[in-house]
C-alpha cells in the first residue's frame, strides 16, 4: 500500500540513517588522510552542523631527511687509563678484565633544521669498523654528562651511560655498523644532549673482544662517522 502523495519505489532514509552514512563518510575521509601524505588543510561537513570533521594544525608540512657528520668524538681505554685519545684517527671499545674501552661520540643536531610540528621519525648511526671482531653485541646509549675530547681520558672526565641502549651484532668484516638510535636521538633532542655513548654490551669479558672504528679525524673522509635523520 502507498502513502498519498509518495513515489512509488523511494523510501525516505530515517534520520538516524543518515546521521550514520554522514558519519560513516567522515569516517573513510579520515582514514583516506591517514594513508595519505598531505600538508593540505580541510574541513568536511553535512548539512547537519552535527556531523563534520576537521584537520588538525599540527601537521609536519616539510618531511625531509639529512645525514650528519660528527662534531666530536673520543675514546678511553682502562689499559692506558691517563691518556687522552681525542686526536685519534680512531675510536674502539672493548671488552676484558681489567681492560675495558669505551667511545663517545657527538652531532650538531641543531643543523638538522627540523621544521615545527615535524619529530624524528628515524635515525641511524654508522660507524665504519676499520679492525673489527664478531661475536659480540655492541650497545648505543646516551652519554649522561657533558665531556671534553681533549681531556677526557678513563680516569679523567669519563662520563657514563643513560637511557636504553640501541644495540647491534658486531661485524667480523671490515665496513660500516650500524645502529638504530631512533629513541635516543628523540631523547637528545628533547634535552640536554651529550651525545652517544658506545660499549661493549658486558664488561670484563673472561675472553678479551675489541674493535677499533674510523673516527672524524680520519683520513679516508669518507668513513667518518655519521648519523642520517629522518623526519615527518
Amino acid at each position: 500500500m502507498t502513502r498519498a502523495g509518495a513515489t512509488p519505489g523511494r523510501r525516505r532514509l530515517p534520520r538516524f540513517a543518515r546521521r550514520a552514512a554522514a558519519l560513516s563518510a567522515a569516517v573513510v575521509l579520515t582514514v583516506v588522510l591517514a594513508q595519505s601524505a598531505t600538508s593540505a588543510a580541510f574541513t568536511a561537513g553535512t548539512s547537519n552542523s552535527a556531523n563534520q570533521v576537521t584537520s588538525a594544525t599540527t601537521f609536519c608540512t616539510t618531511p625531509g631527511t639529512t645525514t650528519l657528520p660528527v662534531a666530536l668524538d673520543t675514546a678511553v681505554y682502562q689499559s692506558n687509563p691517563n691518556q687522552n685519545y681525542g686526536s685519534g684517527v680512531s675510536i674502539g671499545v672493548g671488552s676484558s678484565t681489567g681492560a675495558n674501552a669505551y667511545s663517545y661520540l657527538k652531532f650538531t643536531l641543531t643543523s638538522a633544521s627540523i621544521p615545527a610540528n615535524c619529530k624524528v621519525t628515524s635515525a641511524t648511526l654508522w660507524i665504519y669498523a676499520s679492525t673489527p671482531m664478531g661475536g659480540a653485541t655492541l650497545y648505543a646509549y646516551r652519554a649522561d654528562a657533558s665531556w671534553s675530547p681533549a681531556t677526557m681520558t678513563w680516569n679523567t672526565g669519563r662520563v657514563g651511560f643513560a637511557g636504553t641502549p640501541a644495540q647491534t651484532t658486531s661485524s667480523a668484516s671490515a665496513g660500516w655498523q650500524q645502529w638504530d638510535v631512533t629513541l635516543l636521538t628523540r631523547e637528545l633532542y628533547a634535552g640536554p644532549d651529550y651525545g652517544f655513548a658506545l660499549k661493549d654490551s658486558v664488561d670484563n669479558a673472561a675472553t678479551a673482544r675489541y674493535q677499533t672504528w674510523s673516527s672524524m679525524e680520519n683520513t679516508t673522509v669518507a668513513n667518518r662517522p655519521k648519523l642520517d635523520i629522518t623526519w615527518g
